[in-house]
Order: C-alpha cells, then structure tokens, then sequence
C-alpha cells in the first residue's frame, strides 16, 4: 500500500471514531421517554447539564428570549421537550459543522 492510501485510511478511521461518539452522546442526551407529550421539567442547572453549558447561559439565554420557562417560588423550571428542540435547532448543527 503507498502511504497517501495509508494516511487517507487512517484519516477516516478517526473520523469514523468521532462520528460513532457523536451518535452515541446523542442517544444518550434524547431519552427514550422522551415524546411530545413528555411534562419532565429541570432546574437551571440540570438544563445546563442537559445543554452542556453553565446555569449562567442558561440564564442569560431565557432572559434573551431564546428559552422558555417558568418561575416556580424561586426557581425557573424548563420543559425538557423544549430544551431538547432547542438543542436541535441551536447546538447539535454547531457540532456537525466542526
């Protein structure tokens, strides 16, 4: 084998490697419970986890309008649905684009 296909094979395997890691953080991050029906609501910072992100973005991002919760006593709480569809639209793209 010449080394260009050597290096080219190699390439691919570590792409092969990232993509199956990726697919894998996804199935993880979207629980099969999951549904459109789903009333599963977190904390700010159980949101953060979930976005992997800080309770500080979190913040700033429902503040912004970009993220929809409500206030409970002295909590905000966000519908994991809405979550997952923001990190549908917002973040995941991001990562496929890297």
């Amino acid at each position: 084998m010449s080394r260009n296909l050597q290096t080219e094979i190699g390439l691919l395997r570590q792409e092969v490697s990232y993509l199956t890691k990726l697919v894998e953080g996804m199935r993880r991050d979207i629980p099969d419970r999951l549904s459109p029906y789903s009333n599963r609501v977190m904390n700010e910072s159980q949101a953060a986890r979930y976005l992997g992100t800080s309770p500080q973005s979190v913040r700033r991002r429902r503040e912004a309008g970009k993220l929809s919760a409500r206030k409970e006593g002295r909590h905000w709480m966000y519908k994991e649905k809405e979550l997952a569809q923001y990190k549908a639209k917002n973040i995941l793209p991001k990562i496929w684009k890297e």
